[in-house]
């Protein structure tokens, strides 16, 4: 019995040892196998947590430089041609870190990791030509020393899927050069395609971010930096500098964006930019010092339904310069020709702060060509430069041109109306070269939610448009008539005035004002909803009046308002008035009487008393 248990634990042990060699040996193996690993095979999926690039020390580079090269700037170590497909969101890409070799990263494509090609204290090198995309956090990170970096010619899109971080993020380090980058499509979260944290000596140069959901270029707390020839569009913001100094934003065009640009800083420059077709604003900046903002071109941003009235530079708390940028809201006039317009920008005003543009540019630069053709904004309503939404009989529209800044072409322009705020159009003009139009509302059922649109055609077969919504009908309307009083009454005391309803097609609250003239001079008496007011005749000016004018007017629409005719009537309130001035002395007088009469009957009383 002992015997045969001796020998199994015996069969036991010869069995342990066994996977333990095996093990050992297949673990030999693996290592073996990947410092052999054939990166001419560049459709590679990692599985494993040890299958990443991870390069610690100037030697590694030995063991993942499949392109050569020995580390000198004149031949540098070559990592390329890899696909890194990772679906470990806990590792990057590529990790490079405490090196100084010269390196370069190209023609890679990384694909799933948690981030992209990670260098930390890892200076001299050039990431050039990689495609990235789906990666959750960074894609792009230089950080920590990693300076004389180039990026280039890199494709990223699809990435970032947590908040706070960047697709090219630079950290706490100097002369970094970010050029000719795609950084595309990234809608999930994140802060910018580009940011640059405690960095200096940065050139970001001829970028194109477009599509994304955060801000295009960001720095925050940086110094010297050169930000040029980059087009950003359908961003958040632009380009946001924020507590930084010496930022110089040259000839980049920045369009489609919330914000163009959101200023903060020292010494900060934007100067040579096309900034257009921003939603909210052109730049907005905050306690600037000493800015200069000049030679750009400004056109449609913070659009609102006139186009006097975009906000192309906002500016708080802040000095500087602003001076011969172009607005295309401000074309006019230039009597004497010398390309500069009569009239100084008032750039904004806001909290009694005013900041002018006095020397505005007449003429656009032509820095580059922009496709864009601007809209025919509605200058004028029936002879007013607002709208108030409550629309009857003629009405005089006019409208700006609609101008193609990259080429001369023919414009014709249309009107057309909605009675259901836009889904459906009816053109109502011919097509015409003029920009004005006068529109008869009375062919026109009353009603809320008509529009009105501009469409402007160019001899490319390009169009723009503008539309004015929420527009409200109403000329079947029958103003209030006064019945009581009626012309030629005396009136004195206390009046009740009493009038017709104001008639309308359209269910609408309607409020009636009742006046008295005097002098020319519209006086309110008083507020109500009904049809009838107590007036208290004592409260006119002389309370004794002749020919007197009353009238009453119904609003609509908070500010829109048809008044009755006027009527005549005289105002007496003599009697009142007497006994308003002599009831003092009356009771006075009544009051001496009383005490003579109580007297004398109290001394007639006394001498009966006393008989």
């Amino acid at each position: 019995m002992i015997k045969n248990n001796l020998l199994k634990i015996n069969s036991i042990l010869l069995l342990i040892l066994f996977n333990l060699i095996l093990f050992a040996y297949i673990s030999e193996f693996d290592n073996s196998q990947q410092n052999q690993f054939n990166y001419n095979n560049i459709n590679q999926i990692f599985t494993s947590s040890s299958a990443f690039i991870e390069i610690k020390n100037n030697s590694d580079f030995n063991l993942y430089a499949n392109g050569g090269g020995n580390g000198t700037a004149q031949n540098p170590w070559i990592i390329e041609n890899l696909s890194i497909v990772y679906d470990n969101l806990s590792y990057s890409g590529i990790l490079i870190s405490n090196t100084n070799d010269y390196f370069i990263i190209r023609n890679c494509s990384i694909i799933g990791c948690g981030g992209g090609i990670i260098l930390t204290n890892a200076p001299n090198g050039i990431i050039i030509n990689n495609t990235l995309s789906e990666i959750y956090l960074t894609p792009i990170y230089v950080y920590g020393n990693s300076d004389n970096t180039t990026i280039e010619e890199n494709e990223i899109f699809n990435s970032i899927k947590s908040p706070a971080v960047s697709c090219i993020l630079v950290d706490y380090s100097k002369n970094v050069s970010i050029i000719k980058n795609r950084i595309y499509n990234n809608t999930n979260y994140g802060e910018s395609a580009i940011k640059y944290r405690d960095a200096s000596d940065g050139l970001i140069l001829s970028n194109i971010i477009y599509n994304n959901i955060f801000s295009g270029i960001k720095f925050g707390a940086c110094n010297n930096m050169i930000v040029s020839n980059n087009t950003i569009y359908n961003n958040k913001v632009g380009i946001q500098p924020e507590s930084s100094r010496n930022i110089r934003i040259l000839y980049n065009q920045i369009y489609n964006n919330i914000k163009g640009i959101e200023l903060n800083g020292i010494n900060n420059s934007v100067c040579y930019n096309t900034i257009y077709n921003n939603s909210e604003v052109g730049i907005n900046g905050i306690e600037l010092t000493n800015f200069n903002i000049s030679f750009n071109n400004f056109i449609e941003n913070g659009v609102s339904d006139f186009l006097e009235y975009n906000k192309h530079i906002v500016l708080s708390l802040s000095n500087g310069i602003v001076n011969l940028n172009y607005y295309h809201s401000h074309r006019s006039p230039d009597n004497d020709k010398d390309g500069i317009i009569d009239n100084p920008y008032l750039v904004y005003d806001f909290a009694n702060e005013k900041y002018f543009d006095l020397n505005p540019s007449a003429n656009y630069y032509n820095y580059s060509q922009i496709n864009y053709f601007t809209r025919p904004f509605i200058q004028m309503i029936d002879n007013e430069s607002e709208y108030k939404g409550f629309t009857r009989g003629k009405i005089f529209l006019k409208w700006d041109n609609s101008i193609l800044y990259s080429s001369q072409v023919d414009v014709s322009y249309s009107v057309w109306i909605s009675n259901d705020n836009g889904s459906n159009w009816i053109r109502i003009s011919n097509y015409i070269k003029n920009t004005t139009f006068l529109f008869d509302s009375n062919q026109y059922q009353d009603g809320f939610n008509y529009s009105i649109k501009i469409l402007a055609n160019n001899s490319f077969n390009q169009f723009s448009q503008f539309i004015i919504s929420n527009i409200n009908l109403l000329n079947n309307i029958t103003a209030p008539k006064i019945i009581k009083p009626i012309n030629g009454d005396t009136l004195k005391g206390l009046q009740l005035f009493e009038w017709s309803p104001a008639k309308v097609s359209l269910t609408i609250n309607i409020t009636y004002y009742l006046y008295y003239i005097i002098y020319d001079r519209k006086i309110l008496l008083g507020i109500t909803n009904s049809t009838q007011y107590l007036v208290n005749t004592t409260q006119i000016e002389d309370k004794i009046r002749y020919n007197i004018k009353f009238i009453v007017c119904a609003f609509f629409f908070d500010d829109i308002e048809i008044c009755s005719e006027d009527i005549i009537v005289n105002i007496s309130n003599y009697e009142l008035l007497i006994f308003d001035k002599y009831l003092p002395h009356i009771i006075l007088f009544i009051t001496i009487t009383q005490i003579y009469i109580w007297k004398n009957n109290f001394k007639k009383i006394r001498r009966e008393f006393d008989f």
